[in-house]
């Protein structure tokens, strides 16, 4: 009888633990990527309505990107309507092609995660509530293994816990 026990223990442990680490993959690749997405949306909207203030004074525009830049830590790129470089701060990014560049143009909002972060958002003039450029912001690449660990790390506290507790 008390091999049996031991059995169902041990299973239950080995369901708990597969559950527990599928959870935290879950979480951490899945769940994570639509915050990332969110916050980078919204940061880019905000970045390019701060450029834009700028866009008439090419060194303010300079000034104010390079210290976007170095608050945020991207590269970004402002382009005017026909895509010449305006100011940029970091690499300078390449311009959009024809389709992605009259949709960011139309006043969509371009995300994509591969290979690293990058946006592409319209420049809005306060002033007259016309585009007229287009900004493009970059993640810097940054390996981050305690974002990864982290989740890991909880699923294993919580698998000891209940494992003591069983």
């Amino acid at each position: 009888m008390t091999r049996l026990h031991s059995r169902i223990v041990v299973h239950f442990l080995v369901v708990l633990l597969v559950v527990g680490l599928a959870t935290s993959v879950i979480f951490a690749l899945g769940a994570r990527r639509a915050f990332l997405h969110d916050m980078a949306r919204r940061m880019t909207r905000h970045v390019a309505t701060l450029a834009a203030e700028h866009m008439g004074d090419p060194p303010g525009l300079e000034t104010r990107l390079a210290r976007l830049q170095e608050d945020l830590e991207v590269d970004l790129t402002v382009r005017d309507r026909k895509g010449r470089v305006v100011a940029a701060a970091g690499r300078v990014l390449p311009p959009l092609e024809g389709p992605q560049a009259a949709r960011v143009l139309s006043g969509d909002t371009l995300l994509h995660a591969r290979p690293r972060w990058h946006a592409a958002v319209p420049l809005v003039d306060p002033a007259s509530g016309a585009v007229v450029g287009i900004l493009r912001a970059s993640a810097r690449p940054h390996t981050h293994l305690a974002s990864l660990v982290t989740p890991f790390l909880w699923v294993a506290v919580v698998l000891v816990l209940v494992g003591l507790a069983s």
